[in-house]
């Protein structure tokens, strides 16, 4: 089954536009969606939509400068500085890059090893894709999720399932290349749980390590995962390149 496409027609065209000055203009532009399904403890879905992302943090874009002008500043979080801000709001005023490669044992493998980049561990939603119920309003200046759902089985809590292996693919007919992350959580509390934002948080590389909010999406519909039912969460990141 096939996921309702929710994003407004609007919304929709500028994006399909930007897409084709892209290619007119031979300059590469990057996608992302954002896909949930909903199931209860039987398997039937009870919610299955898709949309575009919408709020890369100031720290995607902080990274993404760092490495086109190989540039590294210390500063604030903010305007002219290359900073980056950890999700318990500390300023890593250096370098900011993800590993992609082994970088010794403060990283001890690649961003697609099980544990880093956006591969969340197992019971563990301070990285990789993480579920919250905050609708504070999306901010370019984001760190953190307004209100994460913490793993456990109280009130409000999921059950994290580890990220699975990335998938990578390439359409030839659109030129698009994509990387897929999934993950799942299970509601094993007592009751509902109505989320109503998804964060996706790095485990960054700074020769140390520590995780960084890069985009957050409140939903504009609430999403209930009803007791001992699931979610999945999926973001497709995708490159189109020009004709």
């Amino acid at each position: 089954m096939e996921p309702i496409y929710i994003e407004p027609w609007e919304s929709e065209q500028k994006y399909q536009r930007l897409a084709e000055l892209g290619r007119k203009l031979k300059i590469p532009v990057s996608e992302a969606f954002l896909t949930l399904k909903v199931t209860d403890r039987d398997g039937i879905i009870l919610h299955h939509t898709k949309q575009r992302s919408h709020s890369w943090t100031r720290n995607a874009y902080q990274m993404l400068m760092t490495c086109l002008s190989a540039v590294q500043n210390a500063g604030t979080y903010s305007d002219g500085s290359l900073a980056a801000k950890k999700t318990d709001g500390t300023v890593v005023s250096s370098v900011f890059l993800l590993c992609t490669g082994n970088q010794g044992s403060s990283f001890g493998g690649s961003t697609e090893t099980a544990g880093k980049g956006y591969r969340g561990a197992v019971g563990d939603p301070s990285t990789g894709i993480s579920i919250g119920r905050g609708d504070t309003a999306e901010s370019f200046d984001g760190y953190a999720l307004a209100l994460p759902c913490a793993e456990g089985t109280g009130a409000n809590q999921l059950n994290y399932l580890a990220g699975e292996a990335v998938i990578r693919a390439y359409d030839a007919p659109s030129k698009t290349l994509s990387a897929t992350h999934k993950r799942y959580a299970n509601n094993n509390s007592p009751g509902t749980i109505t989320v109503k934002e998804i964060g996706l948080i790095a485990y960054a590389v700074k020769g140390t390590t520590f995780p960084a909010l890069m985009c957050r999406d409140v939903l504009v519909s609430p999403v209930d995962v009803p007791a001992s039912g699931q979610i999945l969460v999926t973001y497709t990141v995708s490159l189109v390149y020009p004709a």
